[in-house]
């Protein structure tokens, strides 16, 4: 493994050091100077290097070390890269970290360029880069575009101040280890108890029964209490952590909201906060040095919030929001930034869907596009519209905040519509050129969002220099998508000489991009110093580990856990253990780390993984969402395997309150790893990939019956009878038996397969309703039973029917639409066409809806199941159970919220509603 360089000199480093932490602070100068001779990137390499940074200074002491490299930049080819490494050698925090910059080569044309690789504001000399804050063992990178000359140089000094708070960050989990290191406190959600282990023999200590549903667990420091919050009781409990004994618990009216999920506990005053997902609110809970209830507040922040970080003084909240919002055609994703002293929201940090038509880049690509002669050739003008498809952001986990509070990561995924849900036969058309290369259960891959702290206090994207990726005469292309830095996990394919790989279907090819596939991530912690992030897997059953300075891979594979599903991590304080806590195993993993540790030696200094984009006979472009050469990179230095064990086993229950049946259904139902599970040929595709906990993706797909919106699964499936918007599966079974075969490439055996049916069938709870005015509800109930139970029947509120023999209901309210705004527009299918006009027929085929059944054209080319005959907008009355907790509306997701989807109803019925009796049937469909 490569570690930081030990002879500075060699290197041509820069070591500052201060004394021992004083009050006044401490300084130290740099002179910085690029060696332009070696900048310019080898054959086969384009990152940084040492050694092309010479400093003049000499001061040696011992608190942080400044280090440098440089490299060529593209897009800004008249500058260089100039890549400067603070690390912090103490083991105390320290605050307002700058760099001071006094000369610099061109004092009017350098740039910082740390988070926005294409900012136009140069620095104006002299000029101070506030790093500010920095964790005991930290690394910080700042870059600057400096530009090209002789010798090109930067000159300043270092300085820093003692920080009065040696807290980090908090994010909210579901395990962790008590700040002695001595006990971990679990929870095990189905049997409603809160399990606490001795850390030194690994021996249980107390078992303590909290309210239902134990879903979030904080330590409130300053009063020396946990906090648990618990989710079908919509409570918090108030624990003793010496006696093991509940002192109080708050919420039992629902004051604090419904279905609780997150806590926080304040590090710097008596309060805390907790979450309510399908309220939408966070509340504030004010606390007496006893740990009982004082006052409490809450705060509309949107719906279903989902894990939340605080920064290390307590100042501000950071929320993520698990679905998007907004109607297929203009949907975001979105993070909550609260200030916490006058507890209100700031301007909310939006993920943007970039081809959204509506999205200035996309209307620079039009621009480009139109005036491109080779696209000229085939459109007299390139519209928004002809480029746009589905791509929004979802299934956002939370915001977890590094050691230092710099930045942060935030899991998710990207929808995206130019990926078809694939269901081919043995007769298909060989030549299909747009579909050869796709494989079963390559659906929801893994990425990460990194965002960084800014100095308004809010998220923001980082925006690193992406121009490598280019083919030159395509380079407006990246200037105009202006995309973020986001770090995708897809499958990779290993070059014939084993040291390099490609990874072809890429969506944003950028050297970040991890080296094999991964399932969805729920949980992220950080090893010693912040150096690594662990990132936890949920549906793939693995941790992978990142570098969380450079955003890079920091092995080529995963670690494979022993247990199913995992859903927490909590890290020992001396970061020589990880606890991993799981939903469908009856157990903690306990896991060695120390090679992350500074028990190891010295600790894994910032690394990236080399890479070049170059053309190959099997790859000649990258198959993504930007036109480029294919990433390469080099791996024959980066280990295959983190360097993670498994130790010891901790049972956290012993009695299973699911049968066995439930228990495997549920496990095949949230699993996408085949090394393990038989459910899926992929770790990116899994029934709980587009179901979430059983619920929805906020989002639609493009599948061989036309683009449909995802649809929720809460309180399971058994009264619904025929399934699917446009009724094509008679039942749960038939609905595993053929889809897990023909989308997910899986393989179930008769007992499987009745699992995980029985699973979809009984086995998915329901949410929890929100609160809503019961007197206007009940007058919702009557407006409904005339205007609308005729279609929607029976205790799922649908026109599937149970009996198996019979026909669905299908209504066709004049809703058929023919391209819902999710497939891959006009522009692509007509480049497609070009060479493969059968694909082009299927693309455009699948934007919308179409007639089902014998004769269908899309069938016959790609030989999938026939589906019954359904004619164009002739549909099922959907189910209502958990209506609420929908993101987007009818089956094109054209509606964004279950008000507009009753107006858009009630319009094509001739309904003539007023605004109180649509208020009325909302309050009631939320009760549903």
């Amino acid at each position: 493994m490569l570690r930081r360089p030990s002879n500075c000199f060699a290197l041509l480093c820069f070591m500052s050091s201060f004394l021992p932490l004083v009050s006044q602070g401490a300084e130290s100068p740099f002179h910085l100077r690029v060696n332009m001779l070696l900048t310019e990137a080898p054959k086969g390499s384009l990152e940084a290097r040492w050694g092309t940074v010479d400093n003049r200074e000499k001061a040696e002491t011992e608190q942080i070390h400044l280090l440098a490299k440089a490299k060529s930049m593209a897009g800004r080819n008249s500058h260089v890269q100039l890549e400067i490494y603070l690390e912090n050698k103490s083991d105390e925090y320290l605050d307002q970290v700058k760099l001071h910059i006094h000369r610099a080569s061109s004092e009017d044309d350098l740039f910082d360029i740390t988070e926005d690789a294409y900012t136009e504001t140069p620095l104006t000399v002299p000029a101070v880069i506030e790093v500010n804050r920095m964790a005991p063992f930290a690394v910080r990178k700042v870059s600057l575009a400096v530009r090209k000359s002789l010798a090109p140089f930067i000159l300043g000094k270092l300085t820093y101040q003692p920080s009065p708070s040696q807290q980090a960050p908090v994010s909210s989990s579901n395990i962790l280890v008590t700040d002695k290191g001595d006990e971990l406190w679990a929870l095990d959600s189905e049997n409603h108890q809160v399990v606490v282990f001795r850390l030194s023999d690994y021996q249980e200590v107390a078992r303590i029964s909290v309210p239902e549903g134990p879903s979030s667990i904080a330590y409130h420091r300053g009063l020396n209490r946990m906090l648990v919050a618990s989710r079908l009781a919509n409570q918090v409990s108030i624990i003793e952590p010496m006696k093991k004994t509940i002192l109080a618990t708050i919420g039992a009216q629902d004051q604090l909201g419904r279905e609780l999920r997150e806590i926080l506990a304040s590090p710097v005053d008596n309060k805390a906060y907790v979450n309510s997902y399908v309220e939408g609110t966070i509340t504030e809970i004010e606390l007496n040095p006893d740990g009982q209830l004082l006052s409490f507040q809450s705060l509309e922040i949107g719906p279903r919030p989902a894990k939340m970080s605080m920064t290390h003084d307590g100042s501000e909240i950071y929320v993520a929001h698990f679905l998007p919002r907004g109607p297929i055609r203009s949907n975001e994703s979105w993070l909550s930034n609260i200030d916490r002293k006058s507890f209100k929201k700031l301007k909310d940090s939006i993920i943007e869907d970039h081809f959204n038509p509506d999205q200035e880049n996309l209307a620079c690509l039009a621009d480009f596009y139109s005036n491109y002669p080779p696209a000229k050739l085939l459109f007299d003008k390139v519209k928004a519209q002809d480029l746009s498809l589905e791509g929004v952001a979802s299934q956002l986990a939370g915001v977890f905040l590094s050691p230092s509070g710099e930045h942060a990561w935030i899991p998710g995924t990207r929808i995206t519509g130019a990926l078809v849900v694939l269901e081919k036969g043995p007769d298909a058309d060989p030549n299909l050129q747009r579909f050869g290369g796709l494989q079963l259960a390559q659906y929801v891959a893994p990425i990460m969002f990194p965002m960084h702290v800014g100095s308004d206090k809010r998220l923001h994207e980082i925006y690193i220099n992406d121009f490598e990726l280019a083919i030159p005469t395509l380079g407006n292309i990246i200037r105009c998508m202006n995309h973020p830095l986001e770090i995708e996990f897809i499958d990779r394919e290993l070059k014939k000489n084993g040291r390099e790989q490609i990874n072809p279907f890429l969506a944003y090819p950028v050297p970040q991009g991890a080296l094999s596939g991964f399932g969805l991530v729920k949980q992220i912690s950080f090893s010693e110093g912040g150096r690594l992030a662990f990132l936890l897997s949920h549906s793939s059953d693995e941790i992978a580990v990142y570098d969380n300075v450079e955003f890079h891979p920091a092995s080529q594979e995963h670690f494979q856990l022993s247990g199913s599903n995992p859903k927490g991590m909590a890290i020992s304080p001396d970061y020589k253990q990880a606890f991993v806590l799981y939903e469908n195993s009856p157990h903690i993993s306990v896991l060695d780390i120390s090679a992350y540790s500074r028990a190891a030696g010295d600790l894994r200094f910032p690394e990236q993984i080399p890479y070049y984009y170059g053309p190959s006979l099997q790859n000649p472009i990258q198959l993504g969402s930007l036109p480029s050469f294919p990433l390469n990179r080099k791996i024959d230095q980066a280990p295959l395997e983190p360097r993670i064990k498994e130790r010891a086993q901790l049972a956290l229950w012993s009695k299973d309150p699911l049968s066995p049946d439930l228990r495997r259904g549920k496990i095949l139902f949230s699993s996408a790893n085949p090394d393990k599970y038989p459910v899926s040929q992929n770790r990116l595709g899994a029934c709980a990939s587009c179901h979430p906990d059983g619920g929805s993706d906020g989002s639609s797909w493009v599948t061989m019956e036309g683009s449909r919106r995802t649809m929720s699964l809460r309180g399971g499936v058994k009264d619904r009878g025929w399934l699917h918007i446009s009724a094509t599966h008679k039942d749960a079974h038939e609905f595993v038996e053929l889809v897990v075969k023909e989308r997910l490439g899986g393989k179930l055996n008769k007992d499987d397969l009745r699992n995980l049916s029985l699973y979809l069938d009984e086995g998915i709870p329901k949410l929890q309703n929100p609160r809503v005015n019961q007197e206007l509800a009940a007058q919702g109930q009557l407006l409904f039973q005339q205007k609308c139970q005729f279609c929607h029947q029976g205790p799922a509120y649908t026109s599937g029917h149970l009996t198996m023999g019979e026909e669905p209901a299908l209504y066709n309210l004049g809703t058929g639409n023919l391209d819902h705004g999710v497939g891959s527009g006009k522009f692509f299918s007509t480049l497609i066409g070009i060479s493969d006009s059968a694909s082009q027929e299927i693309m455009e085929a699948l934007l919308g809806d179409r007639r089902l059944g014998p004769g269908d054209p899309i069938q016959e080319i790609l030989d999938f199941r026939q589906r019954p005959v359904r004619e164009i907008g002739q549909f099922k009355a959907p189910s209502l159970v958990n209506t609420f907790d929908y993101s987007i509306y009818l089956h094109d997701g054209s509606a964004a919220s279950l008000k507009d989807a009753i107006k858009a109803i009630a319009a094509k019925l001739n309904y003539q509603l007023k605004d109180d009796e649509v208020d009325a049937l909302e309050a009631y469909l939320k009760t549903l």
